[in-house]
């Protein structure tokens, strides 16, 4: 028989976590099915995942140095650890350890495309974040149709008078520092005029709050406030800014792999860099070799692609994991439980009721009234879309057709780090589990 240490977190400051007991009770009907046996169970009570300082956690990995167990079995893996610097840092500690991480939700296993999908997963905050923020999102809309702030500082030249955005004495400043712009005036010269730095003004000419809109997600509510620039000034402003951020990009080259490409001879972080009229990749250290940028790109790119096909169990896989993240299924099936047991008190004190007298039904009617009120609202399950999961999914196939901003975003959410070595290339996809893919063919 197996036995592992059991893991439960709660962050008290996220209403949509589950409960204590709920992660405990999944874990350990999960061991029951698989004929586990849980040594102890550490608990964390309102601390957050985005630190590594919680007690019961820094205890289990005290315990785990001298008592090893096989597993470490937590409900999901945001309950392990939510920054993933931590998260890489305390597998490795149990991977020294002989233990293994398992999530009872998310079933995950050590195959090249479960891992990746943890990696997403871990990144994931799309369908999540869009499902907590949808009331509030609601509220904050039609705060700005009504002209209202929803929070935060005043921007500068306006102050806040009950929730609304009034000029004070910076407004005449802030209308100067745009007919400045417009009129062709550097940066140097409106900083030593306004005494406002260079990239606080910069913020200004993008802020359609000077227009006297509000801006709510996708919609902007007009004349919601004075305004302290005209139309046509803001236009001149736009297209000025425009030219020098077009400039910018032209001079700018894009290098996919920064931030994750080590040099495979010296452990180095290397940099991307042009001389001649040519991109490389190379370290600071004396000796090392350079790599041509396009070269090393496609490669790179192509074996990731052909590293991880979605098939359709893997999207159904996927879809699960989101399902379940997005609905928190457990606190869902908590609520119903308990109302359930709520349910069976109360249809038993009515029932007495009809055999009580007056005074008796009263008070158990008064009791039915209490229960009644302890009643947890279930959430309504999301629906969420099958057809943007595959297409998340399908984003990993289709990865050469991306732009380049896309590519790098998706290099960053699955490679721990790119390996490179005279004669190959490590794609790391996970350094603590020994899994990466190695390009072999020919010199890079």
């Amino acid at each position: 028989m197996k036995t592992a240490y059991a893991y439960a977190r709660f962050s008290s400051d996220n209403q949509r976590e589950e409960s204590i007991d709920a992660q405990v009770r999944a874990i350990m009907e999960y061991a029951a099915r698989e004929d586990i046996h849980v040594l102890r169970v550490y608990k964390d009570e309102a601390f957050s995942a985005r630190t590594d300082r919680r007690p019961a956690f820094q205890e289990l990995f005290g315990i785990i140095k001298e008592h090893p167990a096989d597993l470490l079995i937590v409900h999901k893996l945001d309950r392990f650890a939510r920054n993933r610097a931590d998260a890489a840092f305390y597998r490795q500690k149990l991977k020294e350890a002989g233990m293994k991480l398992v999530s009872v939700l998310e079933r995950l296993d050590d195959s090249p495309e479960s891992i990746i999908m943890e990696g997403i997963l871990e990144s994931m905050n799309e369908y999540y974040s869009a499902n907590l923020a949808r009331e509030t999102k609601k509220g904050m809309r039609e705060n700005a149709m009504k002209g209202v702030r929803n929070g935060g500082k005043a921007p500068i030249g306006y102050m806040i008078e009950k929730q609304h955005l009034i000029p004070n004495k910076d407004a005449d400043k802030v209308k100067e520092l745009f007919m400045m712009y417009a009129d062709g005036a550097s940066y140097k010269e409106m900083t030593e005029f306004s005494g406002i730095d260079a990239r606080n003004i910069y913020n200004i000419f993008n802020n359609q709050v000077y227009l006297g809109h509000l801006v709510s997600g996708d919609i902007i509510f007009k004349n919601a406030h004075t305004a302290l620039v005209d139309q046509e000034t803001w236009d001149l402003c736009q297209k000025r800014l425009k030219a020098h951020l077009n400039a910018a990009n032209r001079a700018r080259v894009n290098y996919l792999l920064s931030g994750v490409i080590i040099c495979g001879s010296c452990g180095k972080r290397m940099h991307g860099y042009t001389s001649n009229g040519h991109s490389y990749y190379g370290c600071r250290t004396r000796g090392c070799k350079n790599y041509r940028k396009k070269d090393l790109e496609e490669r790179v790119i192509n074996e990731l692609q052909k590293a991880f096909v979605p098939t359709a169990e893997i999207k159904a896989k996927f879809y699960r994991l989101v399902c379940d993240k997005v609905n928190n299924r457990a606190k869902i099936e908590e609520a119903n439980k308990a109302n359930s047991a709520l349910s069976k008190r109360i249809s038993k004190l009515l029932n007495a009721v009809q055999y009580a007298d007056a005074e008796s039904a009263e008070y158990l009617l008064n009791q039915v009234k209490d229960l009644k009120s302890q009643m947890v609202k279930v959430p309504k399950p999301v629906e969420v879309s099958k057809e943007a999961c595959d297409a998340l999914i399908d984003t990993f196939s289709n990865i050469s057709e991306m732009s380049d901003e896309e590519k790098k975003s998706i290099l960053r959410q699955t490679l721990d780090c790119i390996i490179v070595k005279e004669d190959s290339v490590d794609l790391v996809i996970n350094r603590h589990r020994g899994l990466y893919v190695t390009i072999t063919k020919g010199r890079i």
